[in-house]
Formats: C-alpha cells, structure tokens, sequence
C-alpha cells in the first residue's frame, strides 16, 4: 500500500501506512481500494508526480497553491480543489458529477 500526503507547506510525501502519516499532514490518495486500488506504489507515485507542481529542489512535488495560500483554511481549500480535479473520486475529492 503506498499513500500520498501533504504538509501544510504543500510539499507532498509518500508512506506505506497510515501509521506513517506525520501529525498534522493531510492523506489525501491511497491505492488501498476505491477508485486508486488498482494502482501499483510506483504508479501512485507517478499519478501524483504528473499532476503535481514540482519544486525547484530534484523530485520536490507540491500541491499547486498550498505554498502560496495566506492561511491555512484557504491551503486547505486548494488542496480540495486540486484534489477534485487530478483525483476524482478520491478520499479527498468527491466523485465527478455526471450530466
């Protein structure tokens, strides 16, 4: 199982359990069933990577917009959206509508 979290800085990690996730970070995707399951780790890792912003440090991902929110809630709130449009249908994006 591998997941996907973020800090409040927005820089994005990877664990193997949810044990793993640091106080205060946000899972936000994980291939342990629903609509990512099938995913091997690396091709979470992958997903993340393509639609994830990347930081001028080698293999730094960042949520697009968390790093330059003024707050926390409206940090939060970018990571809702791009959560919503990279990810629907995952735990912290909900599922696409259907017209």
């Amino acid at each position: 199982m591998m997941i996907a979290y973020c800090h409040a800085s927005g820089r994005i990690n990877f664990c193997r359990s949810w044990d793993a996730v640091p106080s205060g970070a946000i899972a936000f995707l994980d291939n342990d069933g629903g609509p990512f399951g099938h995913l091997s780790d690396q091709g979470l890792r992958d997903a993340v990577s393509v639609k994830a912003r990347h930081g001028k440090r080698l293999n730094t991902l960042l949520v697009p917009g968390v790093p330059e929110a003024s707050s926390q809630p409206v940090g939060l709130d970018a990571l809702e959206k791009w959560c919503a449009w990279a990810f629907p249908g995952s735990r912290f994006a909900p599922p696409a509508k259907k017209n």
